[in-house]
């Protein structure tokens, strides 16, 4: 080869070696910290259809469906922001179930958050959370929240409620939830 095509193959690689840096600059400042894998750019798809369904927390009353048990409860640690408050799964008054988010929850915003119910305890990364159910997008940072979950779900294989930036697959936080003994 020439040195003119050399030399003009050379600025080439370096221009794209500064784009390729500034995306992953981009990444890390959207969601706190790079996923450690490059390789996935979008999550596993869920063992079951998501679903986007969501119900807004809201004082009670008599037509809103009310808690009538308790079905696993956990705290939420932090993975990749900090993190307080609880999150609990709930069978309603009408039958149906929900993911509630504890009155002190509180998280790191960030892009592209969603709530999500996972089958893995113990995560540690978005790649570790494994299938997951999307429950929808985080409407708050902070506050009691209530989340549906579709009919279809097995909850006694969830073992986790996590705060999960699908755009970057950056878990946030989660909450390993443990089924809660029954009343006597």
């Amino acid at each position: 080869m020439k040195a003119s095509k050399i030399s003009s193959l050379v600025q080439l690689g370096r221009r794209f070696s500064v784009a390729a840096a500034a995306l992953v600059i981009l990444g890390a400042v959207a969601c706190g910290r790079a996923s450690t894998t490059t390789s996935q750019s979008r999550p596993p798809v869920p063992a079951v259809a998501a679903s986007t369904t969501q119900t807004a927390m809201e004082p009670p009353s008599t037509e809103a469906p009310q808690v009538v048990v308790v079905l696993r409860s956990g705290q939420f640690r932090r993975v990749a922001h900090a993190v307080s408050g609880g999150a609990r799964l709930v069978r309603l008054s009408d039958g149906s179930a929900a993911a509630e988010l504890s009155e002190d929850f509180q998280v790191d915003s960030g892009p592209d958050l969603h709530v999500v119910l996972s089958t893995v305890a113990g995560a540690r990364n978005g790649r570790e959370l494994g299938s997951y159910i999307v429950l929808g997008e985080l409407r708050s940072t902070s506050g009691a929240q209530r989340y549906a979950i579709p009919a279809e779900v097995d909850l006694s294989q969830i073992l986790a409620v996590a705060v999960h930036c699908i755009r970057f697959n950056s878990l946030f936080a989660v909450a390993e939830v443990v089924e809660m003994p029954a009343e006597q």
